[in-house]
């Protein structure tokens, strides 16, 4: 569901501004690497990198199955 992905990107993903500089190495000036080509779909570039996504699906896979257990016990 939606709130448990919401919920496994937020634990998983620091969204503060500092940290997103930071992660994506946004103060190293590479104008010249983006303006070519354009910037999305291309590998090299930090947001391209998908080197967590075990990470989420193995956060989702947990969220949901506490969800799913949960509900159960609710719902007896």
């Amino acid at each position: 569901e939606d709130e448990v992905l919401a919920r496994a990107v937020t634990e998983l993903f620091d969204a503060r501004p500092a940290a997103i500089i930071e992660q994506l190495g946004l103060r190293a000036p590479i104008y010249k690497a983006t303006s070519c080509y354009g910037h999305f779909g291309r590998t090299g570039f930090p947001w391209e990198q998908t080197d967590r996504v075990a990470a989420l699906q193995a956060a989702v896979a947990c969220l949901a199955g506490h969800s799913l257990h949960l509900g159960r016990h609710a719902s007896q």
